[in-house]
């Protein structure tokens, strides 16, 4: 096993994982090796990092009273880093930046165009219904671009506003997903 993975969270004498209080205030990063924490991270290194630490950690291996508790931590640590925008979030937490869904995009103008958009995909047919979700996608990912450069440049006041953009986008992208029938 490499020992990287764990070093954060495992004894450097016997490689027994002991440090739960220590591993609660870890930054998630760390302990999945990932470092300097930044937004635009190797998925697939989050993936094999992960699989490798619970086949340390998981209870149905490792028979310690604390196995169950470190896991549970490891698991939501991979959801929030597996996520992007539970991953800004806590890059913003990291940061001290407080980011509150909806705080910034309740305009009356966005909820006229969002009432326009619903009612334009339950009219639309199921083609231009995937068009305008393609559309979607790629403004979701020209915004996700927009995050990761806020994150280099530690401009982290304009982050939220972006993620409430593609909290709302993903918000129609479901609406048009129950249309399609894809959920």
């Amino acid at each position: 096993m490499n020992t990287n993975v764990i070093k954060y969270i495992s004894c450097n004498k016997c490689n027994d994982i002991n440090f739960y209080k220590y591993l609660k205030n870890l930054n998630y990063f760390l302990i999945f090796n990932i470092n300097p924490p930044n937004y635009n991270i190797n998925l697939e290194k989050l993936s094999k990092n992960y699989k490798k630490i619970q086949k340390k950690i998981h209870p149905d291996i490792c028979n310690k009273k604390y196995a169950e508790d470190c896991s549970s931590l490891i698991i939501n640590a991979y959801n929030i880093l597996n996520n992007d925008i539970k991953r800004a979030e806590y890059l913003l937490k990291l940061n001290k930046i407080e980011s509150k869904e909806n705080e910034i995009n309740n305009s009356n103008e966005q909820l006229i165009n969002l009432y326009n958009i619903q009612e334009k995909i339950l009219n639309n047919n199921n083609e231009e219904n995937i068009k305008i979700k393609n559309k979607i996608i790629e403004e979701n990912n020209i915004l996700k671009n927009e995050i990761a450069n806020n994150f280099n440049n530690k401009n982290y006041n304009n982050i939220p506003k972006l993620l409430n953009s593609i909290r709302y986008n993903n918000r129609i992208i479901l609406s048009i997903n129950k249309k399609l029938n894809l959920l």
